[in-house]
């Protein structure tokens, strides 16, 4: 019998912006302070409009903040540190966490972003782990939200799509179920929607 994905609704944007978490309020009032410099060190996303591009330069100038922001999120790991205790989690329903570091799109000169980016996060954690790219996104949020305070942390992680935390089911004709998991909710990603999703045979 053949089984299939069945999609119920289009996740709501309109809920994704006013989605606003504690972690997002660690980088706002680096941006507010900082504005008019970020304003000359960012460019429009050829991606998404209204959204912005980090850059190198960008990256280079608020290493500084960057740094206290990860520190802060790791000595309060129970409040902001989500992709740290998603990224050595494991059970009966999630089998494994993907932090898909060189997948992030919002950034202009990409590769010298990222190869940045892992080079400060090499500096906190050790390289080749999940905590060493929960770290890098950590980063490239931070930076992201520094470029598009119009934003939050639930609206970028949505437009980059890098968080895919997989479960995979052995039905009893030996299908498999593959699903991406988001902050508890069951849905699967496709063409940049997120929808919720029924398994049917």
């Amino acid at each position: 019998m053949a089984c299939s994905l069945q999609s119920v609704k289009f996740y709501d944007v309109e809920v994704l912006k006013k989605s606003n978490l504690p972690i997002d309020r660690l980088v706002r009032h680096v941006a507010l302070q900082n504005y008019k410099q970020i304003e000359k060190l960012r460019v429009p996303s050829k991606v998404w409009s209204l959204f912005y591009d980090v850059t190198p330069e960008l990256v280079s100038a608020f290493e500084k903040e960057a740094y206290a922001h990860v520190k802060h999120i790791m000595d309060n790991t129970i409040e902001f540190g989500f992709l740290y205790m998603m990224a050595g989690y494991s059970n009966n329903y999630i089998n494994a966490v993907y932090l898909d570091v060189d997948a992030f799109q919002l950034a202009r000169a990409r590769c010298k972003v990222i190869q940045e980016v892992k080079k400060q996060a090499s500096r906190l954690e050790a390289e080749g782990t999940n905590h060493f790219n929960a770290t890098c996104l950590y980063l490239l949020y931070f930076y992201t939200l520094l470029a598009n305070p119009h934003a939050n942390w639930i609206m970028i992680d949505y437009l980059t799509g890098v968080i895919v935390i997989i479960n995979m089911e052995l039905d009893s004709i030996g299908h498999h179920h593959q699903a991406v998991w988001i902050q508890e909710e069951e849905i699967i990603k496709n063409d940049n929607f997120f929808f919720s999703w029924t398994l049917t045979q």
